[in-house]
């Protein structure tokens, strides 16, 4: 079992505020990446979020959110990428367990009423954040992962896409080493509903 809590305040801001570079990183490396491959087949990009539900020990449901981006590989085809990252849960787990998903997706779409139904699968790196029992510094451990997701995007505008997907991640064992000790988190499994809110160009 493990002792979860944040050092102080301000080592919570400072964990935002690395999150938020990250993301704005990332935003700004798949935007022009979409851009690029983007010239005669289109792409998409915007901001995702909602509920996830991991079945790791003495968890709860999580707020998830981040962004994502994809290109057109062909007229149903597209490759793209992702970054997600969770609150500290509904109900805080004993060793403040949260974690971050980033990885690369690769989905099958197909016009369906006013929008598009989406097929697709992930693939990519979690960063799990735990704190154990008799340690004072957070551990980071970086399991992979992989799943699928399904959904369906509707267009509002030409431009502008309203969706809604869930999706199955499973988590493989996550490893860390703290002053001599090895640690070990499980592997788990995470339950998605999200939304998102995308524009295309």
């Amino acid at each position: 079992m493990y002792l979860g809590l944040f050092c102080s305040d301000t080592y919570n801001v400072k964990q935002q505020l690395r999150y938020l570079i990250l993301i704005l990183a990332v935003m700004l490396t798949t935007l022009c990446a979409s851009i690029a491959f983007a010239v005669d087949t289109g792409a998409q990009f915007g901001l995702i979020g909602g509920a996830s539900v991991p079945d790791a020990a003495n968890t709860h449901q999580y707020l998830l959110y981040g962004i994502k981006g994809s290109t057109f590989a062909s007229e149903n085809l597209t490759i793209g990428g992702y970054y997600l990252i969770s609150n500290n849960g509904t109900q805080a787990a004993p060793d403040g367990f949260n974690y971050s998903l980033i990885g690369v997706q690769a989905c099958y779409q197909l016009p369906a009423g006013t929008g598009e139904t989406f097929l697709g699968v992930r693939a990519g790196i979690t960063k799990l954040n735990v704190m154990p029992v008799g340690t004072t510094t957070e551990l980071v451990m970086s399991p992979y992962h992989y799943g699928i997701f399904v959904g369906h995007d509707y267009l509002i505008r030409e431009w502008l896409l309203l969706g809604f997907e869930g999706s199955y991640i499973h988590a493989e064992t996550g490893r860390a080493t703290s002053g001599g000790t090895n640690y070990i988190r499980d592997s788990f499994n995470i339950i998605n509903f999200l939304v998102s809110i995308q524009v295309r160009i």
